[in-house]
């Protein structure tokens, strides 16, 4: 497989400390890799640090085996964060949010042709908000905002999606709208990687598990199978200190804890 993202001894300091300290990480296309850890593990500025949002203390990045620096085809890989900042403070419809957000240097002469408006309906369509496309934003739930913000990313037409906690404080019915949608991305050959604090609905998508450790990576293995689903001790990142050999961790046979 081609790898999108190759960090190489990756190190990023704040003040003299280390946030992230000799990390190698390779994902390659088609990954579900889901990136696990506690409060100033490091999570974030791994993802910043691999969108070149974060500069790099030491190390080496390649993007689609491109060195960082001359990569160029951002338009093909999309940031979702936790929440749209100005939620509220303009008054604009969801179908007006999600064609000005996913407007890429492809598509800036594109404003409402017939294509763009197609790859909006397209994109609302997958998360199950088309019938609210002319609701204004600021009258959605939270986690229908959190759809919103995909939409846009669905729509921009990247092929590569870094979601940043998108089911915290999201309720079931959303979290499994969200999810749902990423397993149609996974099947159709996307790759996604997922920031967050549990696996929660995303149990039975990934396909890799890493784990942060105060900047470090102390775990770098197959996701738990369907068995352990709803196992707490899997799906909280907290509960798996120290780091376990997969065979514990994961609960498959012939495993010795010792």
């Amino acid at each position: 497989m081609r790898p999108i993202f190759s960090l190489t001894e990756g190190c990023v300091d704040y003040d003299g400390n280390h946030v992230l300290h000799d990390v190698d990480l390779t994902i390659n296309r088609g990954e579900f890799v889901a990136v696990l850890g506690d409060n100033g593990s490091g999570k974030t500025t791994l993802m910043r640090a691999l969108l070149t949002l974060t500069p790099l203390d030491h190390g080496y990045l390649t993007i689609d085996s491109v060195p960082a620096t001359r990569f160029r085809e951002w338009n093909d890989i999309a940031y979702v964060p936790q929440r749209l900042l100005s939620a509220g403070a303009v008054p604009v419809s969801v179908a007006e949010v999600v064609a000005t957000t996913s407007i890429s240097s492809r598509t800036r002469f594109q404003w409402w042709s017939r294509a763009r408006k197609m790859a909006v309906r397209t994109a609302l369509e997958q998360v199950g908000l088309w019938e609210r496309r002319n609701d204004r934003l600021d009258t959605l739930s939270g986690g229908q905002q959190r759809r919103v913000l995909i939409a846009s990313a669905l729509a921009k037409g990247a092929t590569v999606f870094i979601l940043d906690e998108p089911t915290a404080g999201v309720d079931g019915e959303n979290q499994e709208m969200i999810a749902g949608t990423f397993r149609l991305i996974r099947d159709q050959g996307g790759t996604v990687i997922l920031v967050t604090h549990e696996l929660g609905t995303f149990t039975d998508l990934a396909t890799r598990v890493v784990i942060l450790d105060h900047g470090r990576v102390s775990y770098d293995g197959p996701a738990p199978g369907p068995t352990r689903a709803h196992d707490h001790g899997v799906h909280h990142s907290e509960d798996l200190r120290p780091i376990e050999p997969p065979s514990t961790l994961f609960g498959t046979a012939g495993g010795d804890a010792s």
